[in-house]
């Protein structure tokens, strides 16, 4: 075997330890975090993750149904349901981006912060979101302290809602039209599940929040977050 084929895959090795290691800190520095919460905190992280996890069960049934009456060729219903699966997106959208918008204010205020990876673009479906989510990676690469980079997560974030809300809307219109399987279908499909993926970085980010202002209030901030 070659010299550089040696390199080559010593380098991959290293690469893999050291992401296996990463990923084994972060989840012990979350759990140290996670005793920081008071009560107060951790019932209101807890309405919100029980508020999402009901759109998203509203959602996906709204469309498992959606798709379950174009199966049967009734168009009309099929609509219906479709219209219902976007109007629970077109709803639920503001406060993910409104509680996104206020992490990214709060993370150049405070004097540490939970450190988060970036989100991940094999996670999503549509080409345009994981470029979204590789350049987010790339910039996460860049910055250096975990504020900032909970902060670009954030931005980030509030991109890729925007994206699919607005790739939703015009899927949405374009099925509605067209109630026969087709793109518009498929596309709407992918938005779907790529704003469920979003929804679960959304909620990351927001208990790193929570967790980040018990922090700061309380002043037991970890001496070390490198």
């Amino acid at each position: 075997m070659s010299d550089w084929v040696l390199l080559l895959v010593a380098g991959v090795g290293g690469l893999a330890v050291l992401l296996v290691l990463a990923r084994y800190r972060h989840h012990q520095v979350v759990k140290d975090w996670t005793g920081i919460m008071d009560p107060g905190a951790a019932e209101a992280l807890a309405q919100v993750e029980q508020n999402a996890a009901l759109d998203q069960r509203m959602m996906s049934d709204a469309w498992a149904q959606a798709l379950a009456a174009q199966e049967r060729k009734e168009w009309q219903e099929a609509v219906r349901l479709l219209e219902l699966a976007w109007w629970v997106l077109d709803d639920a959208t503001p406060s993910r981006l409104q509680r996104l918008r206020s992490m990214s204010q709060i993370c150049r205020q405070v004097a540490a912060v939970l450190p988060l990876p970036a989100a991940r673009p094999a996670d999503f479906r549509m080409a345009r979101l994981r470029g979204l989510a590789g350049l987010g990676a790339i910039l996460h690469a860049v910055l250096v302290s975990p504020a900032e980079r909970l902060a670009m997560r954030a931005r980030v974030l509030v991109a890729a809602f925007q994206l699919l809300l607005w790739t939703a809307r015009r899927a949405k219109v374009k099925a509605a039209a067209r109630p026969e399987p087709g793109a518009a279908w498929r596309t709407f499909d992918s938005a779907l599940a790529d704003w469920k993926t979003a929804d679960r970085a959304h909620l990351e980010s927001y208990r790193a929040a929570m967790m980040t202002l018990a922090a700061e209030l309380r002043r037991e901030v970890p001496v070390s977050l490198g």
